[in-house]
């Protein structure tokens, strides 16, 4: 049997929540981690994240169209986890750059076909079906930046890393779930 339109896009979604979980660890911490373990600024990261995220879009934009939707975003998505299995590894400015260009790259890469994705799954409904995919990642931010802070405060910011790349290993692995097909 064929499930609805609507239903193939669940794992995409999901995986667009579970990837929101990564954006909003980083988004919402990396200012008070970076200087408790000797990085007293964190602009080097967004710099780094910021010029790789738009070149992956403006250079790679058109990746998921020859290759596949799940094909490029689940390499994206393992990529995008250990970043943040870096970022808990967290010591010197330049590891700031270097995770900063690897999770630019990545969510550069992953966010778009995600997106794609959920769309082409959605059948017809292409409006609804992006709002979807937007709160899905909105919603993963807005659970690590609410749920991650007790854990931090527990065991430390690299446990919330530790914890956002399991997201985002599992953000990979919800990719083709619901597809017919793993374009």
């Amino acid at each position: 049997p064929v499930a609805p339109a609507g239903a193939a896009a669940w794992g995409a979604l999901v995986a667009m929540g579970l990837a929101g979980v990564g954006f909003g660890a980083i988004w919402s911490f990396l200012a008070d981690y970076a200087p408790r373990v000797g990085v007293p600024r964190v602009t080097a990261f967004f710099t780094a994240y910021v010029a790789a995220a738009v070149a992956a879009r403006l250079f790679l934009g058109g990746l998921s169209d020859r290759l596949g939707r799940a094909a490029v975003a689940r390499p994206a998505l393992v990529g995008h986890a250990l970043a943040l299995i870096g970022m808990s590894q967290l010591g010197v400015t330049w590891h700031l750059i270097a995770i900063g260009a690897i999770y630019g790259l990545c969510h550069g890469v992953y966010y778009p076909a995600l997106q794609a994705l959920v769309v082409e799954r959605a059948g017809g409904a292409r409006s609804a079906a992006i709002a979807a995919s937007t709160f899905a990642f909105g919603l993963g931010l807005v659970a690590a930046a609410f749920g991650l802070g007790p854990v931090a405060r527990a065991w430390g910011y690299p446990a919330i890393y530790v914890i956002a790349a399991g997201a985002g290993l599992a953000a990979a692995a919800s990719v083709g779930r619901g597809a017919v097909t793993g374009r």
